[in-house]
């Protein structure tokens, strides 16, 4: 198998622990195929982050300060439609 991950993730949730949760199931011999690269706490940092690092898969969370992941993920689609979001 390559050392290359299938597919990048950024995780985004305002809650610490769940971030530190997903990001160590993410990286577990279990899920060898994918690879964290980022999070986000926030709504804008979430953009900001998926812009930067244009994952494969954006973990995101509905409820946040500074607005609400369906919000995000709408401004995510917008600014990356060449990326298959589904």
């Amino acid at each position: 198998m390559s050392n290359k991950a299938l597919a990048t993730i950024l995780i985004v949730d305002d809650n610490g622990t769940m971030r530190a949760l997903l990001r160590g199931i993410l990286r577990s011999e279990e899920s060898p195929d994918y690879e964290v690269v980022g999070s986000a706490s926030d709504c804008e940092m979430a953009i900001e982050q998926a812009l930067k690092l244009r994952p494969d898969i954006v973990c995101l969370d509905i409820l946040m300060p500074k607005g609400n992941g369906l919000d995000v993920l709408k401004q995510i689609r917008k600014e990356l439609p060449q990326k298959p979001w589904y």
